[in-house]
């Protein structure tokens, strides 16, 4: 857990985290007791209901495209490699994507 996240948090900006951290303005965490891991959405199983679902889903997806991209990135440079802790100033990824929720 980061210990003084709260404090640097900027206007108008969202954190993606888990189900572990609270509740604050800024963090978008997934709704309990929902589907949400996206084995839970494969074909044959019912289709997604709600709005709940449908940004649970979304979360999850957007969750795996940041992880997948740390973990490119730890393999491209040495630096993550060596560095436990990786201190940014800002991430961005843009994810031009349209999943439905407005």
């Amino acid at each position: 857990m980061f210990t003084g996240l709260t404090e640097q948090i900027i206007a108008g900006k969202y954190y993606l985290v888990d189900a572990g951290y609270p509740l604050k303005t800024g963090y978008l965490k997934p709704y309990p007791e929902t589907r949400y891991h996206l084995s839970d959405f494969v074909r044959g199983s019912r289709p997604v209901q709600g709005r709940h679902e449908h940004f649970n889903k979304a979360h999850s997806s957007l969750r795996g495209v940041i992880e997948r991209t740390f973990g490119v990135w730890k393999k491209k440079m040495a630096h993550f490699k060596q560095n436990a802790a990786v201190h940014l100033q800002e991430t961005t990824l843009h994810c031009p994507c349209n999943n439905g929720l407005t």
